[in-house]
């Protein structure tokens, strides 16, 4: 029998989001198909009857990924509370559940996918402007600001850990 065009948004949905999580642990190289449609309970064939190819998924999770972390930035209401949020033990720990761009970004910056590079891109700046509106500080600002909390991010997930919290949190360590 076949799935309504609900049932079948619904299971698109469900693949995004798991595909999403499991792009930002292990990379858009870093996971097959078929891992991509078992984390979603799904069958590898199921993958091609959503999407054309594993390159339109990528793009597809980018997209949904990049509105969640737009909408999370949407919700900061200070830059040192944003911070602290953004730099959390369940941040460095989850990539899964975190900032697309931090996630992503080697990704992005390795492909030879314009559209995707640009998708992100544009992600970036809607994120950036969200975080400037609701902290209320100057976009100029809100760039160094996340520029920082990813590097941190990245270093943090490395081994750098509490150190690099801290020495960008501007606040000294065991305090």
């Amino acid at each position: 029998m076949r799935k309504s065009r609900a049932d079948a948004a619904e299971t698109k949905a469900g693949i995004i989001e798991a595909a999403s999580r499991a792009f930002k642990r292990r990379g858009f190289d870093g996971v097959g198909v078929a891992d991509l449609m078992a984390a979603a309970g799904l069958s590898h064939g199921a993958a091609y009857k959503h999407f054309s190819s594993k390159q339109a998924l990528a793009a597809a999770c980018l997209e949904a990924a990049t509105d969640v972390s737009v909408a999370r930035a949407r919700r900061a209401r200070t830059a040192k509370g944003w911070m602290a949020r953004y730099l959390s033990a369940d941040r460095v720990a989850d990539a899964g559940d975190g900032c697309a761009f931090a996630a992503l970004a080697v990704d992005v910056a390795r492909t030879e996918d314009a559209g995707l590079q640009k998708m992100f891109a544009e992600g970036l700046g809607a994120y950036v402007a969200a975080l400037a509106e609701s902290t209320g500080v100057e976009t100029d600002t809100a760039w160094r600001m996340m520029a920082t909390a990813v590097g941190a991010l990245l270093l943090m997930r490395a081994g750098g850990g509490e150190e690099v919290r801290a020495a960008c949190l501007l606040e000294p360590s065991g305090r």
